[in-house]
């Protein structure tokens, strides 16, 4: 059989100065024959029978792909760049979960945990970084069960129950408080430490990770940031220890400058100070889970509206500079009333 070649490879070049005009129109998100910055679209229910079209075995096939990324296409602006495609009614690409399969990048089979997995994961053994660093190696051949499935598919799905332990490294407040991080989240928000046994309680918490702030105070050596990177995650919110007396803070106002003043700096190692300081409070920008949701109900969004910019160019849909709605209604960063006193 001779191979003719096809109008692509006979005109590549032609081809080529079309691609770099036309390729434009795949912008047209919302359908309406015009391509603006920022399409705002609204995702329209997805056909019933999506999560049975886009199941692992019915991808096979050519057919069975372009059947499921037919179902998907018009869910397509839940996965886009937010600069782009915006989603007017982001609650429902939930709906279009099932389409992530088009975009898994490797199957694996995950073998059997560690006997001890439990005892190394536990809450007093990933305090320090040794302990930390055990639990996370221990974790990391199941580590495909805690990816997105556009990252990653376990072929032997099963397996991934025995790995539940491994889920404190990344949980919450509200589905492991005992964990180190769900304590210094819990510790270090502005509302618990407006008195100085709420600034105690931070201190704490914070004690075994002071090295990842350069100590109390902020002057003194930080930890190998490469080395001990992940285990700092955890100490994140301790930096406010760095904007708060011993007494605490005495206002609404007082809190919301501290915030301020963390997030003043816009340089790399600013910016990294801020989103540390912010971290108890990253619920109030995430539009499909409340504060209450993730245990953080206490925290009061307000004080924590200077970490908005973190968020103007962020990628995920599921973020935004608005706070939630079910925790501080719609609240305008640069509306001064709302802040209190």
């Amino acid at each position: 059989y001779d191979h003719q070649p096809t109008c692509l490879e006979t005109n590549e070049v032609a081809c080529g100065e079309y691609d770099t005009f036309c390729e434009i129109l795949n912008f047209d998100h919302n359908g309406d024959g015009m391509v603006q910055y920022q399409e705002h679209v609204e995702v329209p229910l997805p056909p019933s029978n999506l999560r049975e079209v886009c199941e692992w075995d019915e991808l096979t096939t050519i057919d069975g792909y372009q059947q499921c990324e037919s179902a998907c296409n018009k869910g397509k602006c839940c996965y886009k760049s937010i600069e782009t495609c915006q989603v007017t009614n982001p609650e429902l690409c939930e709906e279009y979960d099932a389409c992530a399969i088009l975009h898994v990048q490797e199957v694996l089979t995950v073998p059997k945990p560690s006997s001890n997995l439990e005892r190394l994961c536990s809450a007093d053994a990933i305090v320090e970084t040794t302990g930390f660093k055990a639990c996370k190696d221990a974790c990391d051949p199941g580590e495909c069960c805690r990816e997105p499935i556009e990252t990653c598919k376990v072929a032997n799905p099963d397996m991934c129950d025995a790995y539940e332990a491994c889920e404190i490294l990344s949980g919450n407040p509200e589905t492991h408080p005992e964990a180190v991080a769900s304590q210094v989240q819990l510790s270090c928000t502005t509302t618990n430490m407006q008195t100085g046994a709420g600034v105690r309680e931070c201190q704490e918490a914070c004690n075994p990770g002071l090295c990842c702030i350069g100590g109390a105070d902020g002057k003194g050596e930080k930890c190998n940031f490469i080395e001990y990177a992940e285990w700092c995650d955890q100490y994140a919110g301790c930096n406010l220890l760095h904007h708060v007396d011993d007494g605490g803070f005495t206002s609404n106002k007082n809190a919301k400058d501290a915030v301020d003043t963390a997030c003043s700096d816009f340089s790399a190692a600013g910016i990294e100070a801020c989103k540390n300081v912010c971290d108890p409070a990253k619920c109030c920008f995430k539009l499909n889970e409340g504060c209450s949701e993730s245990g953080m109900g206490d925290v009061k969004c307000f004080h924590y509206a200077p970490c908005g910019h973190l968020y103007v160019n962020d990628q995920d849909p599921n973020t935004s500079t608005t706070i939630h709605k079910g925790v501080a209604g719609q609240i305008d960063f640069e509306d001064e009333n709302w802040m209190g006193e």
